[in-house]
């Protein structure tokens, strides 16, 4: 009778560690995802993965060449080591990181590709209105003599055209 009282027990006790265990390793889980800075403007997104029950930090999924780090769980945050001191990453709630002394929000997939969107198209942009002011310093290059009237004329044309062009291409100037 007493070995049956301590096998239960002993299962009892096996069951609810597992359930600890278990609900710690999930509250984990909230960090994978996608994470941009709390800034109107910033092009700033973190991604946190996990593979093989390793969890790891990419600091900036829009810029090539982003620093990555292996992250390790700390109680109910993750943290890693950046060769100087301990960086803890907390959840505030289940849609804000805190990370040094930013806030991050959590995004969806879709608006990742909608920011790598925007980013390719003004640089899209950029290298059109590049092009476009490259062509117009060369057609203008043989009309710099500000005295002569003819070079003073065909250079005011070549400029208005290219102005108008311009103004196809969103923040192009000349």
């Amino acid at each position: 009778m007493i070995n049956k009282i301590n096998l239960t027990k002993s299962t009892l006790i096996l069951i609810f560690t597992l359930f600890f265990l278990m609900s710690c390793s999930k509250s984990h889980e909230k960090y994978i995802g996608y994470w941009k800075l709390d800034s109107a403007n910033s092009l700033v997104v973190m991604e946190i993965t996990k593979d093989n029950n390793i969890y790891k930090l990419n600091e900036n999924i829009i810029r090539e060449n982003s620093k990555s780090h292996v992250l390790e769980e700390s109680g109910d945050e993750l943290a890693f080591n950046d060769e100087v001191t301990t960086i803890k990453l907390k959840l505030a709630n289940d849609s804000t990181l805190l990370f040094y002394d930013d806030k991050y929000i959590k995004i969806s997939q879709a608006e990742v590709d909608k920011i790598k969107a925007n980013i390719k198209q003004k640089a899209d942009n950029w290298d059109a209105c590049q092009g476009l002011k490259n062509k117009y310093y060369d057609e203008i290059k043989d009309y710099r003599n500000m005295y002569n009237p003819e070079h003073v004329a065909k250079r005011d044309e070549i400029t208005a055209k290219y102005e108008e062009l311009v103004k196809t291409i969103p923040d192009c100037k000349l």
